[in-house]
């Protein structure tokens, strides 16, 4: 707990006897509430000095100031709950989003490729189909290759086409830049 949490802590108990509502509060509330951009003014408002680093905390002006929460402690844990929730949230939407990143990047890789582009619609059709199944498994597993022949039976022979044309083109490359 930061010494600006624990003041917060403090607070809000001297605010609960006051109300003479025994409790110290929600620690996940607290934390919450430490968060927010108001109380952080608050506290550097109870900072005193000329430069940031070398500012000084003053608890007692910072007790001095009045913050409006819900003093009941069930209230401010129904609130940390519903708060937690949305975290949890975030998190899963910030790893799909993360997912349908690494997606897109894969997808211009393939799409923006200029031996694709030049490559037989059978190869295309191949590697688009390949890339496809990886939206629904992303690695190389028993379900990938059981998705990829539902949805393509003769995958092997096409990949086995697709990669020796590859190499073909490769060595004429190669050759082409020793001057043979």
């Amino acid at each position: 707990m930061s010494i600006f949490q624990l003041s917060l802590h403090v607070y809000c108990k001297s605010r609960a006897a006051e109300k003479t509502q025994p409790g110290n509060g929600s620690p996940q509330f607290l934390n919450y509430l430490s968060q927010t951009r108001y109380l952080r003014h608050l506290a550097y408002l109870a900072c005193h000095g000329v430069h940031i680093e070398k500012m000084t905390f003053h608890l007692d002006d910072f007790l001095h100031e009045k913050i409006t929460i819900p003093t009941s402690v069930e209230e401010q844990s129904k609130i940390a709950r519903a708060l937690e929730t949305c975290d949890r949230e975030i998190e899963l939407l910030q790893k799909q989003l993360d997912a349908l990143k690494e997606q897109k990047r894969g997808l211009m890789q393939i799409y923006l490729n200029p031996e694709l582009i030049l490559a037989p619609p059978s190869c295309i059709d191949y590697v688009v189909t390949h890339e496809l199944c990886h939206l629904v498994h992303p690695h190389h597993g028993r379900e990938f290759y059981a998705l990829l022949r539902n949805k393509m039976p003769d995958w092997e022979g096409r990949r086995a086409r697709s990669w020796d044309r590859a190499r073909t083109r490769k060595k004429r490359s190669a050759l082409r830049h020793h001057g043979y």
